[in-house]
């Protein structure tokens, strides 16, 4: 009502925000577009570069890569003009993470890397766990599981000194994920079930709901086929609910249920 428009679009966003992170993404892709197009009505670089990050991360998170992608590098780009080597950082990370998702593990190697780059010009170092954290992902995608080990422990190392949780529990529970393509089948259960304590703590349902597939498929490996189908049963419902959007574990999931059924 006062023709403020700066603040009614750092409104938007920071709605945009509060629904991004309880899960509803719908809402928060609507509310970020909203800022961003506030944005672009005074030009405002800055709140053009911060919501065009919200929007692609809102795309990514609801698997939309091929519009999400185009947001982050807008954001991307605009960071770097503005000499914001902390932002570039996570934009970077961002894109590496698309990659990732793609399976293009060379690629979004690349992009950690620089993202990592960017990291050590400022003094912003809490970002640089979730970074290692996808690194240690495609190393071992790539077989370099040393290394993926290497760059966990560096990720928890950083997450612990600055107690940020959701690192915490991101990088422990990839540590479980790595030991259980190593077949350490125990050691991944160990880890997973201190990325739960943490989930558990923060709230984080649509996380635990991806645990609890790696908690059955620990037991599907230990050949506790029982306690893997009890899991599953348990878990597959939570897919249907709102805001999770986890459609391609939800299919996994499902696929590893039939696998039981029929050994059973």
């Amino acid at each position: 009502s006062l023709g403020f428009t700066e603040g009614e679009a750092e409104g938007n966003r920071l709605l945009g925000a509060f629904y991004a992170m309880t899960d509803n993404t719908d809402s928060a892709i609507f509310y970020h577009k909203k800022s961003l197009q506030l944005f672009n009505s005074i030009d405002d670089k800055r709140g053009i570069a911060v919501a065009s990050a919200a929007v692609g991360s809102s795309y990514a998170i609801s698997d939309q890569f091929e519009y999400a992608i185009g947001y982050f590098i807008t954001s991307l780009r605009a960071f770097e003009e503005m000499n914001n080597y902390s932002a570039v950082g996570i934009m970077y990370s961002n894109v590496g993470n698309l990659y990732l998702e793609q399976k293009l593990f060379d690629d979004a190697l690349s992009n950690y890397e620089r993202s990592i780059e960017s990291f050590k010009k400022t003094e912003n170092l809490i970002s640089l766990a979730n970074t290692y954290g996808n690194m240690s992902i495609a190393l071992r995608e790539l077989g370099r599981v040393e290394e993926s080990l290497e760059y966990i422990e560096l990720g928890l190392e950083n997450a612990r000194e600055y107690n940020n949780l959701r690192s915490i529990g991101f990088l422990t529970e990839s540590a479980g994920n790595t030991y259980l393509d190593m077949k350490q089948y125990e050691r991944a259960r160990t880890y997973f079930s201190e990325a739960k304590n943490v989930y558990e703590q923060i709230g984080s349902v649509r996380q635990l709901v991806q645990l609890n597939v790696s908690f059955a498929r620990v037991e599907y490996e230990l050949k506790n086929l029982s306690n893997a189908r009890s899991l599953l049963l348990a878990t597959i419902p939570e897919f249907e609910k709102p805001n999770i959007n986890l459609n391609r574990l939800h299919s996994d999931a499902l696929e590893l249920l039939s696998i039981i059924e029929t050994e059973i």
